[in-house]
């Protein structure tokens, strides 16, 4: 519509008719009226009763009346008087109500309008009520606080008679203004003034108060709104208190496009089918040249006299648009999307017999034979309540292609209007994470179809099939071998946990659902795959949450995280085949029984993020728990907030002992090493069957080793610790190595020397001052000689390394048992006081050149005697040996010790831990001498 206008003064004055005015305005009160009558005849019942008992409401205070607040409350409407059937309603609800009828001095409120897809084609029973309240500006601050709380009482008791009621207090002057209030999920708020209006104009029905003065300027006045309406005004053609001037709708701006479409796209996933509607107008909206604004085509029926309502029914307006719009662009496959959402939000069913006939029917039969739709896609659409999984992801897919060609409409706009843009930017950061983390696909990401396309997806009964090298895949019903091959999986997977988590997800999978399983797997069991559904359900509740604009304004973050272990997997099977069973008193599940066998062999991790995404990952093998840790460290390593976490085990085999094996492993780790891991250096280490596992950080980077066997790890065990870092093992490694016992003494700065007794050998265990620790093993002999000589070698070292470092002497080394108590198993720790060794018992030392081969560059000297490779040849070790053999007082044959050590070429800062390494390499050359 083009619209030519010369002087603004003399076109106003064109028209200015008393007679003209009146038709007009008893044009608009009767179409008014009629689309009131058309609300009613399509609302329910009790719908319909609020309907009419809102203007009474608001127009009296009266106690018995719902929203009662006090007398005080502002109340009476402009031109209003309740009608008899409005005061027998009010009587309904209560009796004690009695209709006072006075001249009020004042009117605090002004106008009551209903606005929105109400009374229009677009109107359902889900369809909420949105209304406008316009009050006067000089009311106080308290008399608002109490209209605010009267608003919000009706609201309630509207929710109590099952209707969705949001009524919306403003002004004249905000409304003109655009001063909306904020944003919400139900109010565009201030961003979208004019587009808020246009909708309100063609949409709006006056309950009662003023009219609006918008419908007495002509359409060919358009562009002179301003003028006009003051010169109704001022020369009295109207009376103000009779009209309310809310101002006109002129060029929409850039920013209200931008911001209607983000809007839009963020209700898109809580209700697409209307999203997709409002999406399309924006589009049309934001051509060049812009077309006129529905509300302006609205208007100018009416002064054409084309009052029929369906001409001017505001959903048609839209979609009559929208279709243009769309024919042009040759988008065919999206204006039927969208012809199938007008369809459904109508909430009708064509292809069903009425009780009754009724206008919106009517119409939109008019429509679907315009579309020449058959009756095939009707019977389709109205059974929308039985759709099932297939339906549901092929209309997901169209309506996905759909948003996400408007999200990129909207990147594209927002490149052009960079100025936008950054205005905006936090809310288009809410927009892309809402849209990637419900329509982006990403490996291991578990997809959910039903963007409340359908209302209920369950079966009753599933079957699951696994097919050891084809992975699994779900058919609906129960189903037997015999039926395989006749019916398409309603998906496939590699892995069983994610097939039912995406069934879960998408609740196909109820608690009511029977479940059937066929499998070519042995270890996989019906109830297994029960319990693992069940355990589903108890850990993440359906449905799923959806995320809050709150959670997708911060980085996402692991929410629940769910370990489901052995998953169809019998960690006993190899020695089953070879008809083996392991029994032991020691249960550890990561290292069970004397061989140590790990029971943990499949590891499936299924998590919620706050961004509601539900990922899964899968780890097998003796590697599943070492990559497990990595990837739990990567998932929570850049969050505060600790995850609930729950480990689940479903299996024939020790299942219980298992999942609290692992569950006390991840307790651990989240509560106590991953903190400590944010601030200082950790060395975390855990015994995995016969080896042991090493997660260690530095600078909060992890970094994971594994090792063979303890020999391996006793190596990693005796490199210093730097002062900072921190030593920790896993509670029940250190336990079942003594470890804990050891490491609890650990003083930096001080040695300590721990033994004990096992079987035929003696361990003799070395943590010095920098905390490395080192283990010799002697066979079992008598132990004094053997401490005696252990702690006079100790003071020997470290005394002239301390000397060579500048440094002051450590204290004399403290000695521990380590013993069981009263025929406890547990181990139990108890100093001893060691008397100094008498000289025979320590008159062997030793003298080397690091970094030169150990025979060719060792001397040993007994007492005042030296002996080398160099001097006394090949047999030097045993010539050594012999001599101490003699000095000694007693006959008995027990090993060769060492008490000295002097290692040339060696920093000054090493610690005495490489000394015990070397003595323990030249004692066992020496005692290999001996035997």
């Amino acid at each position: 519509m083009t619209v030519h206008s010369r002087d603004p003064h003399a076109d106003a004055d064109e028209g200015l008719d008393r007679k003209v005015l009146a038709q007009v305005r008893k044009r608009f009160v009767q179409v008014n009226r009629d689309k009131l009558e058309r609300l009613r005849r399509a609302a329910r019942e009790r719908e319909a009763d609020l309907i009419d008992l809102l203007p009474l409401l608001w127009h009296v205070n009266h106690p018995s009346l719902p929203g009662w607040v006090d007398y005080d409350t502002p109340c009476s409407l402009s031109d209003y008087t309740p009608t008899q059937a409005t005061l027998l309603a009010g009587k309904k609800i209560a009796k004690a109500f009695e209709y006072e009828r006075r001249a009020a001095l004042r009117r605090d409120l002004y106008a009551l309008f209903l606005m929105g897809s109400t009374g229009s084609l677009g109107h359902s029973g889900e369809s909420d009520l949105d209304v406008w309240l316009i009050y006067r500006p000089d009311l106080s601050h308290d008399a608002l606080q109490s209209l605010q709380e009267k608003a919000q009482r009706i609201s309630k008791y509207a929710e109590q008679q099952g209707v969705a009621l949001h009524v919306y207090l403003m002004t004249e002057e905000q409304v003109r203004s655009g001063a909306f209030g904020p944003m919400s999920s139900e109010h565009s708020g201030s961003t979208q003034h004019m587009l808020l209006l246009d909708e309100f104009y063609r949409s709006a029905i006056l309950l009662a108060g003023r009219s609006p003065l918008w419908w007495l300027v002509p359409p060919e006045q358009h562009l002179n709104y301003a003028v006009y309406s003051e010169r109704l005004l001022t020369q009295r053609f109207v009376k103000a208190g009779e009209y309310i001037d809310f101002g006109n709708v002129v060029d929409i701006p850039a920013g209200e496009f931008f911001s209607g479409t983000l809007w839009q796209l963020n209700k898109s996933l809580d209700a697409p089918y209307k999203s997709v509607l409002k999406l399309a107008l924006m589009e049309v909206y934001a051509q060049l040249p812009p077309p006129p604004p529905l509300s302006l085509i609205y208007k100018s029926r009416i002064y054409h006299n084309q009052t029929a309502l369906d001409d001017l029914d505001p959903y048609l307006l839209i979609y009559h648009a929208v279709e243009r719009h769309l024919i042009e662009q040759g988008q065919l496959a999206r204006l039927d999307l969208i012809r199938r959402a007008l369809y459904l939000k109508t909430g009708i069913k064509l292809s069903q017999s009425p009780r009754v006939s009724d206008w919106q029917r009517d119409l939109l039969q008019k429509l679907v034979k315009q579309w020449g739709w058959p009756r095939s896609t009707l019977q389709m659409l109205d059974q929308r309540r039985y759709w099932k999984i297939e339906t549901v992801i092929n209309e997901r897919q169209q309506l996905s292609e759909v948003l996400n060609q408007s999200a990129r409409t909207l990147q594209q706009f927002a490149r052009q209007h960079s100025d936008l843009a950054e205005q905006n930017q936090q809310e288009l950061t809410i927009l892309r994470r809402k849209l990637f983390a419900t329509l982006e696909k990403r490996p291991g990401k578990i997809e959910r179809h039903n963007l409340h396309i359908a209302p209920d997806l369950s079966e009753s009964a599933l079957t699951i099939v696994e097919r050891n090298s084809e992975g699994c895949e779900i058919l609906r019903g129960l189903h037997d071998k015999q039926q395989l091959g006749k019916e398409r999986p309603l998906k496939r997977s590699n892995d069983l946990i994610e097939l039912l988590a995406w069934t879960h997800a998408n609740e196909l999978l109820s608690r009511r659902t029977r479940l059937a399983l066929i499998s070519d797997n042995p270890a996989a069991s019906l109830a297994e795959a029960a319990t693992l559904a069940r355990d589903l359900f108890d850990f993440f509740p359906q449905p799923l949450p959806l995320a809050s604009n709150e959670a997708l304004d911060a980085p996402a973050q692991v929410q629940k995280l769910a370990l489901f272990i052995n998953v169809g997997v019998d960690p006993m099977a190899e020695l089953s085949r070879q008809g083996l069973q392991l029994v032991s008193s020691q249960t550890d599940a990561l290292a069970y029984g004397a061989s140590h066998e790990l029971l943990v062999q499949k590891i499936d991790l299924v998590w919620l993020t706050s961004w509601g995404e539900l990922h899964t990952s899968q780890f097998h093998g003796d590697d599943a728990v070492p990559e497990f840790l990595g990837k739990l460290h990567a998932l929570l390593e850049a969050q505060k907030a600790k995850p609930q976490v729950q480990a689940f085990c479903a299996s024939p085999i020790r299942a219980r002992s298992i999942a609290n094996r692992m569950q006390l492993v991840v307790d651990e780790l989240l509560h106590e090493v991953f903190p400590l891991a944010k601030h200082a250096p950790v060395r975390y280490l855990l015994r995995l069957g016969k080896g042991f596992v090493e997660l260690q950080w530095e600078e909060q980077q992890l970094s994971l080793r594994r090792c063979a066997d303890i020999t391996e790890l006793m190596s990693w065990l005796a490199e210093p610790i730097t002062p900072a870092c921190e030593l920790i093992f896993e509670q029940q490694t250190a336990r079942a190595l003594d470890f804990d016992l050891i490491y609890c003494q650990r003083r930096q700065g001080s040695l300590q020397l721990f033994y004990r007794r096992v079987l035929e050998r003696i361990d003799i265990f070395v943590l010095d001052e920098a905390d490395a620790l080192v283990l010799c093993q002697y066979p079992n002999t008598e132990l004094k000689p053997l401490l005696q000589a252990w702690q006079q070698f100790l003071v020997q070292v470290s005394d002239r390394q301390r000397r060579l470092s500048g440094l002051p002497p450590l204290p004399t080394p403290d000695c521990f048992e380590l013993c069981s108590s009263n025929g406890e198993q547990r181990t139990q720790l108890r100093r001893l006081e060691l008397t100094p060794a008498t000289p025979e018992s320590w008159a062997l030392s030793a003298s080397l050149q690091a970094g030169k081969p150990l025979r060719q560059s060792l001397q040993l000297q007994v007492q005042q005697q030296e002996f080398s490779l160099l001097d006394n040849g090949e047999d030097f070790l045993s010539q050594a040996v012999q001599q101490v053999l003699r000095l000694r007082q007693q006959p008995e044959r027990y090993p060769v010790y060492l008490s000295d050590l002097i290692i040339t070429d060696v920093p000054f800062d090493v610690s005495t831990a490489y000394f015990v390494r070397q003595k323990k390499q030249i004692e066992e050359l020496l005692n290999s001498a001996l035997n």
